[in-house]
């Protein structure tokens, strides 16, 4: 996988398990790049170019981005929706086919015999696996010592539901201090995750990392 961004002269080379930091110290270049990454991921064009296998792809179906990560919640509605979908076509598969079908004759059963309490009889238009799943509010049960353990598990679920993808993070370093990030990464790198620091400051150097500067006066480092 290459991002390749307008100052570089060549792209950034993101191998599995890689982490990069891409610091860029012009403030006016980086938010140019964090607007990039935002219009792309709403299916704008922009001039970050994503390639896979040198061709190639949009950014909105192969990067996933964290700009807002304080707190973070785990159970966004992207994933939660990812998540009943396959659940459902599970649901349909031969192993639970038929006991699904039993649950769900029960509770129209059920419903039948409330509605007779009240001198009604009922028809369920939307009495299936999805509408259950949802209406019980149905969310990944949360139990991390920290914020990283949520993160890590959170986008072990985006691979496994949407795909191999970039992760970006936005100004992450601000937010967790360089034995924390050092963890994290190694991490990462264990479970071959592609991940991408962009940072706004220049901060003491995590060696599991490849970093590449462009400062103030747009000079590449």
């Amino acid at each position: 996988m290459k991002l390749l961004h307008s100052f570089l002269s060549e792209p950034l080379v993101i191998k599995e398990g890689d982490a990069i930091e891409f610091v860029i110290e012009n403030q006016k270049l980086f938010r140019e790049t964090v607007e990039d990454f935002k219009h792309q991921l709403e299916g704008e064009n922009g001039s970050l170019i994503l390639s896979i296998n040198d061709k190639p792809v949009t950014l909105r179906k192969h990067v996933e981005l964290f700009d807002d990560i304080c707190p973070f919640d785990i159970n966004s509605k992207a994933l939660l929706n990812r998540i009943y979908s396959n659940m459902e076509s599970t649901a349909i598969s031969e192993q639970f086919y038929v006991k699904g079908q039993e649950l769900l004759a029960q509770i129209e059963q059920y419903l039948d015999g409330l509605g007779e309490e009240q001198g009604v009889f009922l028809d369920y238009t939307k009495l299936s696996f999805d509408s259950i799943v949802r209406a019980i509010g149905t969310r990944i049960s949360v139990d991390y010592e920290t914020p990283l353990e949520a993160i890590i598990d959170y986008m072990e679920l985006i691979n496994r539901y949407d795909g191999e993808k970039l992760y970006c993070f936005i100004n992450f370093r601000s937010y967790f201090n360089d034995d924390e990030m050092l963890a994290f990464i190694q991490t990462l790198s264990m479970k071959g995750l592609r991940t991408l620091f962009l940072e706004s400051l220049e901060r003491k150097y995590i060696m599991e990392t490849k970093r590449v500067i462009i400062d103030a006066d747009l000079c590449v480092i």
